[in-house]
């Protein structure tokens, strides 16, 4: 069985109408599993992830990300390594997902400082929920897989751009994800 994950309620609402997917208790399911609306940021992704009372495989994480700008807005990357902000240098060791994709800043909060990329010059994207997903993975066993839509471009304009395009995008995700649980 799988687990998918999403942010937020926009963030899967096409996807949960495709699916069919019935409601109860805030959880979602489908034919191949779960889907879990964990909640912005990284505290309540990893209580929703942490407290999941159902058997599963593999977490399958959605959801949107702001680009450094080598990304074009729509574009759905899958993710190779996730990244914590840290003001404490190598606090935070990185996780390896995969050989190839992208690499994902996690924040504890919405991120609309460009100029923080030459902290972080290897990433190309920035969320706040990734990180916290891939810890909780490691704290249960579980094997994880995340891709990413490019919802804006990391400016003061930011969430003005998420707002915007939010339906689009919501569907964009929602035809990949079928494609993906389907092969």
């Amino acid at each position: 069985m799988k687990l998918l994950t999403f942010a937020t309620l926009l963030e899967a609402a096409p996807l949960l109408d495709q699916l069919n997917a019935k409601e109860s208790e805030g959880l979602f399911t489908f034919d191949g599993g779960w889907i879990l609306i964990t909640g912005m940021g990284p505290y309540h992704t990893l209580s929703s992830l942490l407290t999941f009372p159902h058997s599963y495989d593999t977490i399958w994480n959605f959801g949107y990300a702001g680009s450094f700008g080598a990304h074009t807005m729509g574009e759905i990357l899958p993710i190779a390594s996730v990244e914590a902000l840290s003001t404490t240098p190598d606090f935070y060791s990185p996780f390896l997902l995969r050989e190839e994709g992208a690499a994902l800043l996690s924040a504890d909060s919405p991120l609309h400082d460009p100029s923080l990329h030459h902290d972080y010059p290897h990433t190309d994207l920035v969320d706040m929920e990734g990180y916290a997903t891939v810890h909780a993975a490691g704290l249960l066993g579980k094997k994880v897989k995340m891709w990413k839509i490019v919802s804006d471009r990391v400016s003061s304009t930011s969430s003005k751009q998420i707002k915007e395009r939010a339906a689009e995008l919501s569907q964009l995700l929602a035809h990949f994800v079928i494609k993906e649980i389907s092969s």
